[in-house]
């Protein structure tokens, strides 16, 4: 499964300033919130919601059965993660009943929305996977870590 409504990647945030998650031609994705998270939370959401086509492109790359089942699972939308966003309005990400991020449709609108959320929604999952293969010594999930 290929997210071809998603904005492509590599996606950003600014190191100084986590309110914006932006795609390569600076178009912004989405808002990040700080209020009741705390401003190091804000930062970190920022990295990992930054990181999520990255993680999403090497996971599609490997070929055991915990990354094929993410993947599936990501394209079913029935993966389990601490984040949350429904099909009535995918535009919220949330924690709990913490509103984490609202998450912009950009050129392609709903479709594009869509598969943002989806990408950041899975992201502590993906993230998860890729530390586990990062302690395993892959190199490239390594890399990926250090971005978080």
């Amino acid at each position: 499964m290929r997210f071809d409504n998603s904005t492509p990647g590599p996606w950003q945030h600014n190191p100084e300033n986590p309110t914006r998650l932006q795609g390569p031609k600076d178009e912004t994705i989405g808002a990040l919130y700080g209020d009741v998270v705390g401003v190091d939370n804000q930062f970190a959401n920022a990295r990992l919601m930054a990181a999520a086509p990255t993680m999403y492109q090497y996971l599609s790359a490997q070929s055991d059965d915990k990354s094929t089942s993410i993947i599936e699972d990501i394209s079913n939308d029935t993966f389990a993660s601490p984040w949350t966003h429904t099909d009535d309005n995918p535009r919220l990400i949330k924690e709990d009943s913490t509103t984490l991020a609202s998450v912009f449709g950009g050129i392609q609108g709903e479709l594009e929305q869509r598969d943002n959320a989806r990408l950041i929604v899975a992201a502590p999952t993906m993230r998860d996977y890729v530390q586990a293969k990062a302690s395993n010594g892959d190199l490239e999930a390594v890399e990926i870590i250090a971005l978080l």
